[in-house]
């Protein structure tokens, strides 16, 4: 049977923002769009992701001013990602193993979107 890639699942959209944004204004994204994630670009890259969890730990909860901070100080460093042409099966296992619910994906050099860890269970059900 051939091996499933991760351009054969759907992928969900996410917010973006430029790495200079302050967190006040990634908060004020994340309410305005009703989001819980945003994935922070360099270029058209994936570079950080920012999470609702991320805002209320790294500085609401340590008394960090929102508007002096900036994303990229508090964001994930080693942001895991997986190319559209590789095995769905490789994101599965990240996912799994890092207890995350989703992936970004990228399609060439360029963000394509979020892997969620429901729709890798139910296209590798399918197989």
């Amino acid at each position: 049977m051939p091996e499933v890639l991760v351009n054969e699942c759907a992928l969900v959209g996410c917010l973006t923002t430029k790495e200079d944004i302050s967190v006040k204004e990634a908060a004020e994204l994340l309410e305005k769009e009703k989001s819980k994630q945003l994935i922070v670009l360099k270029g058209d890259k994936p570079l950080l992701l920012i999470t609702l969890t991320d805002l209320v730990y790294k500085v609401m909860a340590a008394g960090k001013s929102p508007a002096k901070v900036k994303v990229s100080e508090i964001a994930a460093k080693d942001l895991f990602f997986v190319r559209d042409d590789e095995p769905l099966v490789k994101a599965y296992m990240y996912m799994n193993a890092s207890n995350h619910w989703f992936c970004p994906v990228i399609s060439g050099e360029k963000f394509a979107g979020l892997l969620t860890f429901s729709e890798a269970v139910k296209r590798l059900s399918k197989k």
